[in-house]
């Protein structure tokens, strides 16, 4: 299995050699692949991965809390081999899995399994497949699942069809660019539903329409912009004003997800 780099750095300022010239505390660590944490010497991370209660994914961040001594130096820490799980309410689901079987069924070219967040489970999974056959439906791949023998609580709780999957330069599904698609469509779905929220007389919106027509007015603008950022979109209220059609807003928060 491949290796990959664990990038360590002081606060939110990552880097692949660190030498510390004095005593610090809380050293970032941001695993960037999936991978088990290897090291040689005494090297005290080793002991931070070792005990950690769940596996790590990818773009997990760790605040180590002891102190590391002057002249320690971290220069390319490995990881290899850590398992990808979503902990679905305490129930471990091991994407690999997932994917694996997947990929059995007939019409299936490609499948990738990620954790979404849930309020009541803490994480839920979104599976991405790419199918050979247009017609294929989120029902018939659960059913393909459980005919297989899977847990109910391993099924995907939701499957996205997608026309190519995402992959990185060593031919790996690319885990990180589904992630952003999900938190893409996840903040589009919120956002329609915010808007539908604050239009008074409308069950339904025309995408393309200008929302003054329906009528939203500014300060309701300005407070969609302030829950925006709430949620880790920087969006202004002149942004979002220039251009006030749901469409116009959907691209907007697109990119400035993939920006972040």
């Amino acid at each position: 299995m491949g290796l990959c780099l664990v990038s360590v750095g002081i606060s939110d300022l990552p880097v692949q050699n660190l030498l510390l010239d004095i005593p610090m505390n809380n050293v970032l660590v941001e695993l960037l692949d999936e991978g088990h944490f290897e090291t040689g010497g005494d090297c005290p991370l080793a002991a931070v991965f070792e005990h950690c209660r769940d596996p790590l994914r990818s773009g997990d961040r760790l605040l180590i809390g002891f102190e590391l001594h002057s002249g320690f130096h971290i220069t390319q820490a490995l990881f290899q081999g850590l398992k990808d799980q979503i902990n679905r309410g305490g129930e471990k689901v091991a994407s690999e899995e997932i994917e694996n079987l997947i990929v059995l069924h007939p019409d299936v070219t490609h499948a990738g399994l990620v954790a979404m967040p849930d309020d009541r489970l803490g994480e839920k999974s979104c599976a991405f497949v790419v199918s050979r056959n247009p017609n294929l439906k989120p029902p018939a791949l659960r059913r393909h699942l459980m005919e297989l023998g899977i847990a109910e609580y391993k099924l995907p709780d939701r499957i996205r069809l997608i026309e190519t999957m995402p992959l990185t330069a060593v031919g790996k599904i690319d885990k990180k660019q589904l992630r952003q698609l999900l938190a893409a469509e996840t903040t589009r779905a919120w956002l329609h539903t915010r808007v539908l929220q604050l239009v008074e007389d409308c069950e339904d919106l025309d995408p393309e329409e200008n929302l003054i027509f329906y009528g939203l007015d500014s300060l309701q603008v300005m407070k969609l912009a302030a829950e925006l950022k709430e949620r880790g979109i920087a969006v202004s209220f002149e942004e979002l004003a220039a251009s006030p059609t749901l469409a116009s807003w959907w691209s907007l928060v697109d990119t400035k997800q993939k920006a972040a």
